[in-house]
């Protein structure tokens, strides 16, 4: 029987594979994965990084130790390492994001109760 941890091993390898086909000229480090992620022209990620469902543009590079999801990025954009992007969910239908607005930690109301306290 094959181990949960190889077949894993399996499937980020052949993501990898698959992503550097699409994209000839992407530098992606090892230990980088890219899921229903969309390439520019010479792209580099750096080493350890996640992106999932992100659009990078040309000419761009992403330091290592970052996780990105649900964005796009410019052109000749240069992100540093240890980036997180995306990862919480805020509502985008008000004037600011900031917790304060929308969370009764903060003791602010007014707001959907669905975003409080996530």
């Amino acid at each position: 029987m094959i181990s949960k941890s190889l077949l894993e091993k399996i499937k980020h390898s052949y993501l990898r594979i698959r992503c550097k086909q699409k994209n000839p000229s992407l530098k992606l480090g090892n230990g980088s994965l890219a899921y229903n992620t969309i390439f520019g022209h010479h792209n580099i990620v750096y080493n350890n990084t996640l992106l999932v469902n992100v659009k990078v543009d040309d000419y761009t590079y992403i330091g290592g130790e970052s996780k990105i999801q649900n964005t796009s990025i410019g052109k000749f954009c240069s992100l540093g390492p240890e980036l997180r992007i995306g990862l919480g969910r805020h509502p985008i239908h008000l004037k600011s994001t900031f917790p304060g607005f929308y969370s009764d930690n903060h003791g602010y109301y007014g707001v959907d109760k669905e975003y409080n306290n996530r």
